[in-house]
């Protein structure tokens, strides 16, 4: 008679393991990728939210000194850091930023504000120094959080695993104020 084949050696038992063993491998692996699209997402969107609070801190700061520069009164700060926040963000510039400060657009609304500030030219070219240092660093920053945006943007819908396994970005977890309003990547 033939030798008696073992259970555990016979060919659907071989089989049925081969099976398991895949799927468990393959089940490890879907994990594992879905697991590295979570911790780059979470990366990149925190990167843009730290990017996002500098630009804000940096616009806050300037504010600060270019009221400190032109030795505005604390009674009439915040009509002033109206008036600088939006000639760091370019709202004086006529055209484009690209033109810089100047032209008359930012001194007269400074002026139209304080008129006491018209003959006070010394301060003026001290502010309006700090204005256009401001103005450079602060569109430096928004053009790397545009960088970073687009990049973000290329992640999230150029390949296929991100698309596969991170359909859910941009979450919750991105941020960024408007006004006193904070808005939500998923909204």
């Amino acid at each position: 008679p033939a030798p008696r084949r073992s259970r555990w050696t016979s060919p659907a038992f071989l089989g049925g393991a081969i099976a398991a063993a895949l799927t468990v491998v393959a089940l490890l692996a879907v994990f594992l990728v879905s697991n590295g699209v979570t911790n780059s997402g979470n990366k990149r969107q925190a990167q843009l939210n730290a990017q996002y609070n500098d630009s804000f801190n940096y616009l806050s700061d300037c504010v600060v000194r270019i009221r400190e520069t032109a030795g505005v009164a604390s009674a009439s700060a915040d009509a002033f850091d109206r008036i600088t926040r939006g000639a760091v963000e370019g709202r004086y510039d006529g055209e484009s930023a690209a033109d810089g400060v100047g032209r008359g657009q930012f001194f007269s609304a400074v002026v139209e504000a304080y008129p006491n500030l018209a003959g006070v030219t010394d301060t003026f070219n001290n502010v309006l120094a700090v204005v256009n240092g401001c103005r450079t660093d602060y569109r430096d920053m928004q053009s790397k959080m545009q960088k970073m945006l687009a990049d973000f943007e290329s992640w999230r819908t150029g390949s296929f695993t991100v698309r596969t396994f991170g359909g859910e970005y941009p979450t919750r977890g991105l941020r960024a104020k408007a006004g006193t309003k904070t808005l939500r990547g998923d909204a």
